[in-house]
């Protein structure tokens, strides 16, 4: 055995808000077959969200997110011949399997017949619940521990251990991996783009289908991936038939998107028929829709139609890039951001008159709450101009409230620019 086990700083969702909070708890000890390493980086993937807001309903709370783990080897089991101390490691999406099926044979354990244990929310073997890698330390069994060159920056290789092996594992299964090949890429999100710098890097032809952000949960919650395996097929060969259509002069033929190893082949005019539910599920958006796609319309209607100088296109690109880093961004159309921040930088120039004119807006607000309004002639013009009823008091918002301003967000620029 090991070292005994030490407390372990983690952050953890207690409950379907999802909220991450600093959470205290014990690390299994440091066994003959484990390693146990510190934390240096871990992703953000859309399932450690999902999965913190229980929105697959199997969520044990607490829940330690974080499945994209990298980190550095500060123990090793006395079994442990693969790693030293100091070793710059990763740590796989799941961390357990029955080891005895075909798949666990052949070192295909995501397809484990039994059931895989995932790096978190999962109950191990010896009964304990996998905590994930938004912890400051992490201890697995070595067979799930991957080695990263010690030249290689851990912080890029960490989006490599989910999204990246995702695309990477059935480009190698299928041999994909040569110049000539072509490779339909359905989507520009966190796998889709890396599958594009895979097919750079193996000199592929590459297709790709643009969707929105929201394609993929849309498709997921209709009919579409329900029923028989043949559906999923045919919906993978649409998909691919739709990124040819998009970008080829020249459309393969419908066998040749079926490629090999494929249980059903399809005629053409059913994969047509798969196409057309495809793009009626998803309303006919066939591109990537991001806060840019609208900031040049926003600042020129926040900005008597003028286009942004090229000093404050820097700080709208900085702006928006530093909103996007946080997931709680997601809760925003890519719209609300672009206004938002759109006036945020219009704005800027003249901070000072901003917060006066604010001030000005609350001393009317607390006058109101107090007096009714006068229904002589200054009365009447008072409400005709500065449009409130005494019974009917204006929203305003405080400059120094998040909550406040993520309300004023959804609803007042929702409404009148719902364009996505």
């Amino acid at each position: 055995m090991g070292s005994i086990s030490e407390n372990c700083l983690g952050w953890a969702a207690r409950d379907t808000s999802g909220v991450l909070l600093p959470y205290n708890f014990i690390r299994r000890d440091t066994g003959p077959d484990h390693a146990s390493l510190t934390t240096t980086h871990c992703g953000i993937c859309y399932a450690d969200v999902a999965w913190a807001k229980n929105i697959p309903r199997n969520t044990i709370y607490p829940v330690v997110p974080g499945h994209e783990i990298v980190g550095i080897v500060k123990e090793v089991g006395s079994n442990d011949r693969r790693f030293k101390v100091g070793d710059h490691v990763g740590v796989e999406p799941y961390v357990n399997s029955c080891k005895t099926c075909e798949h666990c044979k052949i070192r295909e354990e995501v397809h484990c017949d039994a059931e895989t244990t995932h790096t978190f929310k999962s109950v191990d073997e010896d009964g304990i619940i996998t905590r994930g890698g938004y912890s400051s330390y992490i201890v697995v069994l070595e067979g799930y521990v991957i080695k990263i060159p010690d030249n290689y920056p851990l912080v890029l290789a960490e989006p490599l251990l989910c999204a990246g092996i995702i695309v990477y594992a059935p480009m190698m299964r299928h041999k994909v991996n040569k110049p000539g090949k072509s490779l339909g890429v359905v989507g520009s999100s966190g796998l889709g783009h890396l599958a594009v710098k895979f097919c750079k890097a193996f000199g592929l032809h590459h297709l790709n289908n643009f969707l929105d952000r929201s394609s993929h949960d849309t498709l997921s919650e209709t009919d579409v991936q329900k029923g028989k395996a043949w559906i999923m097929q045919l919906l993978a060969v649409a998909c691919l038939s739709l990124a040819a259509k998009m970008e080829e002069i020249e459309v393969p033929l419908s066998v040749d998107l079926q490629v090999e190893e494929c249980k059903f082949i399809f005629e053409a005019k059913t994969i047509q028929r798969m196409e057309l539910l495809v793009l009626s599920t998803l309303k006919w958006r066939m591109r990537v829709v991001t806060p840019f796609t609208f900031m040049d319309y926003f600042f020129r209607k926040n900005n008597d139609d003028l286009p942004p100088p090229s000093s404050q296109i820097s700080r709208l690109v900085e702006l928006i890039l530093r909103l996007t880093r946080g997931i709680e961004y997601l809760e925003f159309k890519p719209s609300e951001v672009a206004a938002v921040v759109s006036i945020s930088v219009i704005r800027e120039t003249n901070l000072d008159k901003d917060f006066k004119c604010l001030e000005l807006i609350h001393e009317l607000q607390r006058s109101a709450a107090v007096q009714s309004v006068s229904q002589n002639p200054i009365g009447v013009l008072d409400v005709s101009c500065l449009g409130y009823k005494s019974d009917e008091l204006p929203t305003v918002l405080s400059a120094n409230s998040s909550q406040a301003d993520s309300d004023f967000k959804r609803v007042n620029l929702n409404k009148p620019f719902d364009m996505d």
